[in-house]
C-alpha cells in the first residue's frame, strides 16, 4: 500500500509524472477585488468567516494587500523569508552504500540545475498566509524523469470548500485547485505534481494558521490611526492665514484678498491693496496631540516585528550600539531553524521523493535535505576562552584559532599586526645594608658585633 505525501492512498503506483500544467497563472488572476478598500471590523470578520467555511479568495487577496500597503509589515515578512532563502543546503545520502550515494548524486545534480531560491521564497509565503503552493514542471526522456522548473500558484487558486458533502464529512487534508474547467469546486491536487507547504505556527485549520490572520486587526487599526493622523496634520500642522481689510475696502479688494489667502500656500506671494493685509498665525499644537498617533503607529509596528521576527529592535536599532541590540538581529534563531526544518520536510516528501521514485523505485530510501543554519558566534567571549585556556597551559593549534576567527596565514614579508610596546618602568633597587654581624672572641666567650 502506497500513500502520497498528503496521506491519501494511491490506487496504483505512478510510473510517469504528469506533464500538463494545471495551476498556470492566468491573466485574470492578476486582478484583485481589493478587499482592504473601506475595510471595517465587520467586513474583516465576514472575510474570515468565508475562509473558515473554505472559501479563502478574499482572505488571500487581503493578505496580499496587507504586505503591499504596509511597508513595515512587508519589510519584516520579507526579512523572515530571506532568512531561510539565504541559507545553503546539503543533500546527504540515506546510507554509505553505493546505491544510496548514487541516488543522492542524482538529486543533487537535478537541484543544482534549478533555481531553488525562487521556490523557497514562494513556499515561505505560507508563513504569512498559512499555505503556499508551487507546481512542479516535469520532463521525461524514456524511463528517465527530472524536474525542469516550478510555477508559482496564487493562494486564491486554492479552496477548502466542499459543496458535495454533508456537515459530518471529514475535512480535506489538502485544498483543491481551481482550474478553468472547475473554477468553483476545483479538482484534487494530483500526487507529486504540486508542492503544498503549510506553516503550522499552531494547531488548527490551515486557512487560519498564517501570521496575517492574527495581524489583520492590527493592520486595520493602524490604518485608522494613520488616517486620523493625516487629518490632524492637515488641520493643525499648517499655519493659519488670516486676511484683514479696512471698512473702506472695495469688494474687488476683498475678492483679491480672499484669492491671495487661498493661493498663498502654493504661490508664496500675493499682491493686495494697501487697504487690506494678511497675517500668518503660527500653528501651535499641544506637545502630546500629534505624538499620540505616532506612538500608536509605532506600537502596531512593534507587534508586526514580534509576530514575524520574534523580537523587536530590529527595524530601529541604534547605529554603533552593541549589547542587547546587537543580539537582536533579524529573525530569532529558533524561528529560523523551525522554518528551515519545515521547508526541508516539504521538499523531501514532495520533491525529492518523486525524483527518486520515478527514476529508482518508490521503495528506495530517500536522501535527506538539510538547510545549514549557523548561529553567529560571540567572538569576544571566544577570544577570552582561548586566552584563559592558554594561560592554564592548554595546547591549542594556531591553525585552529585562525580558522575560528577567519584569520589567514601571513604571506611572505606581509606586514602583520603586533601588540603595542609596553613603556619601560624602572624597578626600584633593593635596599643595601652595609652592616654585617661578626663574632669576636672576648676572653672565654664570643661577643656579637657589627
Amino acid at each position: 500500500m502506497l500513500f502520497d505525501p498528503y496521506g491519501r492512498e494511491l490506487k496504483e503506483v505512478p510510473k510517469k509524472p504528469a506533464l500538463d500544467m494545471m495551476g498556470t497563472v492566468r491573466v485574470r488572476d492578476q486582478y484583485s477585488n481589493y478587499p482592504s478598500v473601506k475595510l471595517t471590523p465587520e467586513k474583516l470578520a465576514s472575510i474570515f468567516r468565508e475562509a473558515d467555511a473554505g472559501e479563502i479568495l478574499r482572505q488571500a487577496e487581503l493578505m496580499e494587500e496587507m504586505e503591499e500597503k504596509d511597508p513595515i509589515l512587508g519589510a519584516v515578512m520579507h526579512t523572515r523569508k530571506l532568512a531561510v532563502q539565504g541559507l545553503d543546503y546539503e543533500i546527504q545520502p540515506f546510507s554509505e552504500s553505493a546505491e544510496d550515494k548514487k541516488i543522492a548524486d542524482h538529486v543533487r545534480e537535478n537541484l543544482a540545475d534549478l533555481d531553488l531560491d525562487d521556490v523557497t521564497l514562494d513556499l515561505m509565503d505560507a508563513v504569512g498566509k498559512g499555505i503556499a503552493a508551487t507546481e512542479i514542471q516535469w520532463q521525461t526522456d524514456g524511463a528517465r524523469a527530472w524536474v525542469s522548473g516550478f510555477e508559482w500558484i496564487h493562494q486564491k487558486q486554492l479552496t477548502f470548500l466542499e459543496m458535495s458533502v454533508g456537515w459530518d464529512a471529514p475535512l480535506p487534508k489538502v485544498p483543491k485547485l481551481l482550474t478553468i474547467a472547475e473554477p468553483i469546486r476545483g479538482v484534487d491536487i494530483p500526487p507529486f505534481k504540486i508542492l503544498y507547504h503549510r506553516y503550522k505556527a499552531r494547531s488548527g485549520f490551515p486557512q487560519r494558521a498564517g501570521l496575517f490572520r492574527g495581524l489583520a486587526y492590527y493592520y486595520l487599526f493602524k490604518n485608522y490611526d494613520i488616517k486620523d493622523w493625516i487629518i490632524f496634520l492637515e488641520k493643525y500642522g499648517q499655519p493659519l492665514r488670516v486676511g484683514k481689510f479696512t471698512p473702506g475696502a472695495s469688494p474687488d479688494d476683498i475678492k483679491v484678498l480672499k484669492g491671495a489667502i487661498t493661493n498663498l500656500g502654493t504661490d508664496a506671494a500675493a499682491l493686495i491693496s494697501d487697504t487690506t493685509m494678511i497675517e500668518i498665525i503660527e500653528a501651535k499644537m499641544a506637545a502630546t496631540s500629534g505624538d499620540l498617533y505616532e506612538r500608536a503607529a509605532r506600537y502596531f509596528d512593534r507587534v508586526y516585528e514580534i509576530a514575524a521576527l520574534g523580537q523587536t529592535a530590529t527595524t530601529e536599532g541604534t547605529p554603533g550600539k552593541l549589547g542587547n541590540e546587537a543580539a537582536q538581529t533579524e529573525v530569532r534563531a529558533d524561528l529560523k531553524k523551525a522554518d528551515a526544518k519545515a521547508l526541508a520536510k516539504t521538499l523531501r516528501q514532495q520533491l525529492i521523493w518523486p525524483m527518486v521514485g520515478f527514476n529508482f523505485g518508490w521503495d528506495k530510501p530517500l536522501p535527506t535535505i538539510r538547510f545549514i543554519v549557523e548561529e553567529p558566534e560571540d567572538l569576544v567571549s571566544l577570544s577570552e576562552t582561548y586566552k584563559n585556556l592558554v594561560e592554564v597551559g592548554t595546547p591549542i593549534p594556531v591553525s585552529h584559532v585562525r580558522k575560528q576567527f577567519g584569520i589567514p596565514e601571513p604571506q611572505g614579508d606581509e606586514e602583520i599586526l603586533t601588540p603595542p610596546a609596553q613603556p619601560f618602568a624602572p624597578q626600584p633597587f633593593a635596599e643595601l645594608s652595609l652592616k654585617k654581624k661578626v663574632l669576636i672572641p672576648v676572653g672565654s666567650r664570643q661577643v656579637e658585633t657589627e
